[in-house]
């Protein structure tokens, strides 16, 4: 079950036009928090503290509430706004389960495929995403920011791919 509105800092904007929203087609997800606005648009928050890094978990839990959005009826959904809860829109890969993986090149794959996996069905999803950007997104959550279709950046934000740094791009 979703937290109430107002958990987590919600912006006082939007508290008291959101309501808790659970997609008919998602499993319980722990660390993707949905709500509804009065228009029937879908509002889908990244909720994995401290940085909204994307582990195995999360990035299944994301990919998962986002297909089942597809299978809203006609006219509900086709307006997602995709935000965060704390200081991180996200930071990408969670870097210190990337490395106990390192020594398995199948788990390494597997990882990679589900961040292909949220890109994909980011693009797909038959709606406009729009980005709701607070705070700082880089590697993969830059990447995830740039999959949405229309990006709503709050000024200052940082943004950036670091992987460049050490070469991994």
């Amino acid at each position: 079950v979703p937290p109430p509105v107002g958990a987590y800092g919600l912006p006082p904007a939007l508290a008291d036009k959101l309501r808790p929203f659970s997609p008919p087609a998602a499993p319980r997800a722990k660390r993707v928090t949905t709500f509804k606005d009065h228009r029937g648009n879908i509002w889908v928050f990244l909720n994995n503290p401290p940085a909204n890094m994307f582990t195995d978990e999360f990035l299944g839990e994301l990919c998962a509430t986002l297909q089942s959005l597809a299978t809203l009826p006609d006219g509900e959904g086709r307006l997602v706004y995709l935000s965060h809860f704390g200081e991180y829109f996200s930071l990408g890969g969670d870097r210190s389960e990337l490395v106990r993986k390192l020594d398995d090149a199948d788990a390494v794959a597997a990882f990679a495929e589900k961040a292909r996996a949220l890109i994909r069905v980011i693009t797909s999803l038959d709606a406009v995403v729009v980005a709701v950007v607070n705070g700082t997104a880089q590697g993969g959550g830059f990447e995830t920011l740039l999959a949405t279709d229309l990006q709503v950046v709050r000024a200052g934000v940082k943004l950036g791919v670091p992987e460049i740094k050490s070469g991994l791009i």
